[in-house]
């Protein structure tokens, strides 16, 4: 193991973080394969509720320090001294938030910048000044970046970096997302409901809202035990209530159920039995919930934003709406009530997730990143 050359992941949140989303666990998938076969890795983040602030887990040392909001700012005075004794052959700084600056501190240290997403417009939910100077600071971490290798998950945020940023094209591989969820072997239509799902974390750029306004615009001609079931927490609590009180304001307390956050275990229970899955993020860098729903034969209506126009094929696995137009979500609602709409989307979508890569595929091209990164 000695022997093995050491890379360290540079993250705002672990995948144990109790706010952990799509980002810490693409991360935790590439540290647990470079850890398995061919490196020796450690992984820095924020401090997390309940775990210690060093311990091996799937191979992986995980050492936390700082909370979330300061880690990115931090992160300098813990490497100067973590790398007095453990230098690594390659850090992986990621931006899953904030990416942690390493350009700043390292320059002679090969990096390779992780850029799942461009997430500035989360700033937008922020007082006007406080979100102008976040945005404008957020987008000018970005540009320190530049002139490393960037790995991203999709073609949408590769254009941004490429025109926003001004990052070489070539700098840039897109890796897309991949799935290790079994796909059911066949749709059980017996067990189907008439209800509906939004499933994510309750935060103002996943627009659960928009979900109960859809939902609404047509419950006078749902069916009437057709429900709208909101699975996710509330990493907002402010939020998560504002989402409630859109249901009570309507007068759909009695058709809309908040589930909370469940087991991955718990899916097959809660998402095979509803019709489709309705995605109105106003970005979606992490549409694993839309693979996942496919697993399942649920299609996707979701508008079309950056990340689900990459990830949602009209006709194949769902459906894409003008963004920001619930009506048009609603009435696509209807049609997914229609059973020869609905079967014949439900198993085409059921197909394309099948052609999707596993982890171990994209752990395998990762790897080749890492390697070409890293000098011999």
């Amino acid at each position: 193991m000695t022997d093995r050359k050491h890379v360290l992941f540079l993250t705002w949140k672990d995948i144990w973080h109790p706010h952990a989303g799509g980002a810490e666990l693409v991360m935790h998938e590439y540290a647990k394969g470079l850890a398995k076969e061919w490196y020796r890795v450690t992984w820095f983040a924020s401090s997390a509720a309940g775990h210690p602030e060093e311990e091996v887990i799937d191979g992986i040392r995980i050492l936390r320090k700082y909370s979330q909001h300061t880690v990115w700012l931090m992160a300098w005075h813990w490497y100067r001294k973590f790398r007095k004794s453990n230098r690594p052959d390659l850090i992986i700084d990621e931006a899953g938030g904030w990416p942690l600056l390493s350009p700043w501190y390292e320059k002679h240290v090969p990096l390779l910048f992780f850029a799942h997403h461009v997430g500035d417009r989360e700033f937008d939910a922020y007082p006007w000044i406080v979100g102008k100077l976040a945005k404008w600071w957020y987008r000018k971490t970005f540009s320190f970046y530049r002139k490393i290798p960037t790995v991203t998950i999709s073609e949408s945020t590769k254009a941004e970096l490429v025109k926003d940023f001004r990052f070489p094209a070539e700098n840039v591989t897109v890796i897309s997302l991949a799935t290790d969820v079994a796909p059911v072997r066949e749709i059980d239509w017996k067990a189907k409901s008439n209800d509906v799902l939004f499933l994510g974390r309750l935060t103002p750029i996943k627009r659960a809202e928009h979900a109960v306004l859809a939902f609404a615009s047509v419950l006078g001609r749902l069916p009437a035990d057709s429900r709208l079931t909101v699975v996710g927490s509330a990493q907002d609590s402010e939020y998560g209530e504002r989402v409630r009180q859109v249901v009570r304001e309507l007068g759909i307390a009695d058709r809309v159920i908040f589930r909370g956050r469940i087991d991955r275990s718990d899916f097959p229970a809660v998402i095979a039995s509803h019709r489709c899955i309705l995605v109105p993020s106003q970005k979606e860098w992490f549409w694993l919930i839309v693979l996942e729903a496919n697993a399942y034969g649920l299609p996707a209506i979701a508008y079309d934003v950056p990340g689900l126009r990459d990830s949602v094929i009209p006709g194949r696995n769902g459906v894409l709406v003008e963004d920001g137009n619930y009506r048009a979500m609603g009435a696509e609602i209807l049609k997914m009530l229609e059973q020869n709409y609905c079967s014949t989307l439900s198993e085409s979508s059921l197909d394309h997730v099948k052609s999707i890569p596993t982890w171990k595929d994209n752990v395998l091209r990762f790897a080749r990143i890492v390697e070409a990164t890293i000098p011999h």
